[in-house]
Parts: structure tokens; C-alpha cells; sequence
């Protein structure tokens, strides 16, 4: 659970602490939360997520969700699809459910078939990426403390975006750089203002 103590050390940070977010889902349908034994109902979590972005003026906020988990109706999964529309996600991490050995999980029956889960993970990751490049075009022309990586030709912004740079030799990968992002969508890049 994100508490307000966090989200006030986040905000005060200058900086310091990433507006990052990564906040497990599972389902938003809380009959499947239930027997996956989530902390959250789908209200609370909901008004959590909406209450983190209303704290941010950008922020990266993601999701692990889970299809095909045993039980998974029709319903069950419009509501998912229901809730990551209407959360400012930037970005999913999407599983079919996978039985691990010796787990609760793994002794429920009324199994969703693979194909049907691929599916329903397909849509949510379709609504993802939209809702990922909707956030870049949000970005563009803003300022970006961005963390260079090992190749030098990408970086991660401190809302957890990937964007192109170029002309960052000699540029150290151990410290932040400032930079505008500039382009749309996946063309995201970065200028330094060295």
C-alpha cells in the first residue's frame, strides 16, 4: 500500500525521490481480487491511483495485471478494462495467469482457456500503449531529469519513460541530467540544455 507519508516524501524530495509509481492491479474485479487475496477492493485502489496522479504534476504510475486467472468471467475482465481506461496509467505489465506448483492458485478449478487469456491481454495491452503514447504527447516540451543508460543513446526520464538521446558524450551515466523531451509518442527524445 502507498501511504500519504510517502507521497509527501516523494513531493518534498526536490527531485531527489522519482514520481514513479509501480502499483500491482492483479484485476479489477473484486471477486477475483478476493481469491487472489489482495489488500484493495477496486474502490480503494482506484481512488488511491487518482489520488497519487492529483498529488503529481507528472507522474509515472504503472500496473501489473494478470489475465486468465481461474474464475475470470466476461465481467470480471470488462471491469478490468473498465478501470484502466479511466486510470492515468502510463504504462502495464500484463500476465497470463501461470499455476506455480504447491500454490492456492494452482488448486482452482474453472479454468480460463489460453487462448481466450492471450486475448483479453492483448486488449489491455493495446489500451497500455495508447494510453503510454498519450502520456509522451502530454510530456513533450516539458523540463526531464533523465538517467542516461549503459548504451548512451537512451535514457529514463524520472517518470519512468524511455526517450531517445543524442549528444551525450562524455556525459557521466552516474548523475541527472536536465533536458527537454521533444517529438510524440514512441519518437519521445531528449534535448540537453547543457
Amino acid at each position: 500500500e502507498i501511504e500519504d507519508s510517502l507521497l509527501y516524501l516523494v513531493n518534498s524530495s526536490e527531485g531527489r525521490i522519482a514520481p514513479h509509481f509501480h502499483m500491482p492491479l492483479q484485476s479489477g474485479a473484486d471477486p477475483l481480487l478476493r481469491k487472489m487475496r489482495r489488500w484493495h477492493t477496486r474502490e480503494e485502489y482506484r481512488i488511491r491511483a487518482l489520488n497519487i496522479a492529483e498529488k503529481f504534476p507528472y507522474v509515472g504510475l504503472g500496473a501489473d495485471i494478470i489475465t486468465g486467472f481461474p474464475g475470470e468471467q466476461d465481467e470480471d475482465h470488462l471491469e478490468t478494462v473498465r478501470l484502466v481506461e479511466e486510470l492515468p496509467y502510463t504504462y502495464l505489465h500484463v500476465f497470463p495467469f501461470s499455476a506455480k506448483d504447491d500454490t492456492v492458485a494452482s488448486r482452482l478449478l474453472d479454468s480460463v482457456p489460453r487462448q481466450l487469456s492471450r486475448e483479453r491481454g492483448l486488449q489491455l495491452r493495446e489500451i497500455a500503449d495508447n494510453k503510454n503514447v498519450e502520456y509522451r504527447n502530454f510530456r513533450s516540451g516539458g523540463l526531464s531529469s533523465v538517467t542516461l543508460e549503459r548504451n548512451g543513446s537512451t535514457g529514463i526520464t524520472e517518470d519512468y519513460l524511455r526517450v531517445q538521446v543524442s549528444g551525450s558524450e562524455g556525459m557521466s551515466r552516474e548523475k541527472l541530467h536536465r533536458g527537454v523531451l521533444r517529438g510524440k509518442g514512441k519518437e519521445l527524445h531528449v534535448v540537453f540544455d547543457n
